[in-house]
């Protein structure tokens, strides 16, 4: 028998929140930038010591065009989403705020 006298589950992060949405949907916001940033630094040297999220990161040349190409096919197996061509020319993957923020909108539709 559990000492508080309660069965069930122990409560957690969203159950002592009360299923907070809020603080659910932070996590996972820092978890999609999190393999993001981790895949920057690991495949292009970026240095978030010396970058931040809003860096434009084709301006600042850390990444070129056959970057981009690996970064959408790491984008689309790591996150399960899909680009269309006519998103290469917006500036929806230029910055690790504006990945981060496509990600989470992809995943929601």
């Amino acid at each position: 028998m559990p000492v508080s006298g309660r069965s069930g589950p122990i409560a957690g992060p969203a159950n002592l929140f009360g299923g907070d949405k809020m603080t659910m949907a932070i996590s996972e916001h820092e978890q999609v930038q999190q393999t993001i940033t981790k895949f920057l630094s690991s495949h292009f040297r970026v240095n978030f010591g010396e970058v931040n999220e809003q860096t434009d990161l084709f301006q600042e040349g850390l990444i070129d065009s056959f970057g981009f190409v690996e970064l959408v096919a790491f984008l689309e197996k790591t996150f399960s989403i899909h680009f269309d061509e006519k998103e290469f020319t917006t500036n929806s993957l230029n910055t690790v705020a504006n990945i981060v923020a496509t990600v989470k909108r992809k995943q929601s539709a």
